[in-house]
């Protein structure tokens, strides 16, 4: 019996539609947070949909990469003591183990590589 016919096979992940219009929204602080991915099954990435009004709390994601796409408004990334302003249209790439924080009015998509762990972060 060969190496491969040996092992069980994983189920593969099943297509999925995922409408935002009917997913809740968890409001924290000064951030509205729809969780639209986030899969157990999925380990490689998670997606939220992210309101933010005024300014966010410094934060560390100790375990994955974040990607954040602002789908509209304006705002700032404030990572490692610089500040870059940011606004409909741009995606924002932030390494694990980075502190930052975000501030101003924005909508956007985040993405976390691997799938985020709220105790991953502090």
């Amino acid at each position: 019996m060969s190496a491969e016919q040996s092992q069980p096979s994983q189920p593969q992940p099943s297509f999925e539609v995922i409408r935002s219009s009917r997913v809740p929204a968890e409001k924290r602080g000064v951030i509205s947070v729809q969780s639209l991915f986030d899969r157990v099954d999925v380990p490689s990435m998670s997606a939220a949909l992210v309101t933010l009004r005024n300014t966010n709390d410094e934060t560390v994601n100790s375990s994955s990469d974040a990607f954040y796409y602002v789908i509209e408004g304006a705002g700032d990334f404030h990572v490692n003591g610089e500040t870059v302003s940011v606004q409909g249209g741009d995606l924002v790439f932030i390494p694990r183990g980075t502190p930052y924080f975000d501030s101003g009015n924005m909508r956007m998509i985040a993405f976390n590589s691997p799938r985020f762990q709220r105790e991953d972060s502090a």
